[in-house]
């Protein structure tokens, strides 16, 4: 009997062994990979490679769109890797790509977003000249995350091994470390003070990428990669495709991508405003008591309502032009807290910082839209009347100027707004 129960033990505990060796050793998936595989059109345009990419570069204390050293040029690493959940996956392999020495430097997408409990571990390769890879270890790159309200920066930084050389960068969450620098909106985030936190255990990942404490050199990154455990989290595969680039770069005002798409979900798509021919629409002026009073005006709890609050919010407290407000995705919406404003042709301008109270009716109107992860979708929608659902068709000028009459004329403010 005990030999028969020490062998029932001996089988139990070595099955137990097994599982425990079966997890352990589970091959993390990766969920999103940023390849900066380039379109044809766009491969003598580093400018217009980086737009499409949805990558951007701010230093401590700086507006994003200041600093135009971020580019997206070939080669990229030798290693050709498969790009998921990024835009755009093009048939000319490239990397991102910056010139100048400068300090606290911060190259990120905010295309993608991810529950933080859905990550496990972060690469990417880094190629980088200039740095001193005897006397200073603390040069280098460290991974950078934007939850919540905090940057969190890893205190570990990878420096270079050797000059000029691709090499590999490797992060695992569960022995990682972080210092925090609290997020300022529109403004890149300061290098931390503290350190030794972990990331926690709930919230969104709403922007990554990679931190450089100094840049003394030429520097590029490829394959930036965001992986989970195999059981977690499913890869779509391969995303877009030549056919995908001749879209993207023949319409420069719509991007109908995959950027910000669940895994597994269908690509979205909507319809842009085509370029207006007509006198562009400007600011909107109300005094101060009428501005109030209109958003005031504007009550329930319908997706129709949060639009309109939002809209008018933006274009009364923020001060944009009315014309700048056509054709901004949601992925121009940055989760850093600044507007990418485009004009009538669909260029993107230097980013506009959106007022904290106004900010709050935004995200209001773009969680209630179920709008935070279709970052190729148009921003602000028509709604179908019937269902109450978006249209997918992007507000254009005249219809901004519309609503925003019809909005007056039902709170009895009509002549109070100078609505060009």
């Amino acid at each position: 009997m005990r030999s028969y129960m020490t062998a029932i033990f001996l089988c139990t505990a070595t099955l137990f062994a097994a599982i425990l060796s079966a997890v352990s050793s589970a091959e993390a998936a990766p969920f999103y990979r940023e390849t900066f595989n380039l379109c044809d059109d766009t491969d003598s345009s580093s400018k217009s490679a980086t737009e499409l990419a949805n990558w951007k570069a701010f230093r401590a204390g700086s507006t994003l769109g200041k600093i135009g050293f971020l580019k997206i040029n070939p080669p990229g690493s030798p290693n050709l890797l498969v790009a998921y959940n990024s835009t755009p996956v093009g048939p000319v392999d490239g990397s991102a790509f910056w010139s100048k020495n400068i300090s606290d430097l911060t190259i990120f997408t905010d295309e993608f977003s991810v529950d933080v409990a859905n990550l496990t571990s972060v690469s990417y390769e880094q190629r980088l000249n200039g740095y001193d890879t005897e006397t200073d270890l603390t040069d280098g790159s460290r991974f950078a995350l934007l939850v919540g309200e905090s940057w969190y920066i890893s205190d570990q930084s990878i420096s270079p091994q050797q000059r000029g050389a691709w090499e590999g960068a490797n992060f695992i969450l569960a022995g990682t470390t972080f210092g925090i620098s609290p997020n300022k909106i529109g403004l890149g985030p300061d290098r931390p003070t503290n350190s030794g936190f972990s990331l926690p255990s709930r919230g969104t990942i709403t922007a990554f990428g990679v931190f450089f404490p100094e840049v003394t050199g030429r520097l590029r990154i490829d394959n930036f990669t965001l992986s989970d455990a195999a059981a977690q989290v499913s890869v779509v595969g391969q995303q877009g495709s030549l056919g995908q680039c001749t879209e993207l770069t023949s319409n420069p005002i719509g991007n109908p991508g995959t950027a910000g798409s669940k895994p597994n979900s269908p690509a979205e798509t909507g319809t842009f405003c085509a370029p207006s021919t007509k006198k562009p629409l400007g600011k909107v002026t109300a005094t101060a008591a009428n501005k109030r009073l209109l958003l005031r005006s504007i009550t329930g709890t319908s997706l129709e309502a949060a639009r309109d609050r939002a809209l008018f919010a933006l274009i009364l407290y923020n001060g944009l032009k009315i014309e700048s407000l056509v054709n901004v995705a949601v992925r121009d919406y940055y989760s850093v807290g600044a507007l990418q404003i485009l004009n009538t042709s669909g260029i993107k301008q230097e980013p506009k910082a959106v007022q904290p109270k106004v900010k709050v009716l935004v995200d209001a109107y773009v969680a209630s839209a179920l709008l935070t992860k279709k970052g190729s979708l148009p921003l602000l929608q028509g709604v179908q009347p019937k269902t109450g659902i978006l249209t997918g068709s992007a507000l254009c000028g005249v219809d901004i100027r519309k609503l925003l009459q019809r909005r007056a004329d039902k709170a009895r403010l009509s002549g109070q707004f100078k609505i060009p």
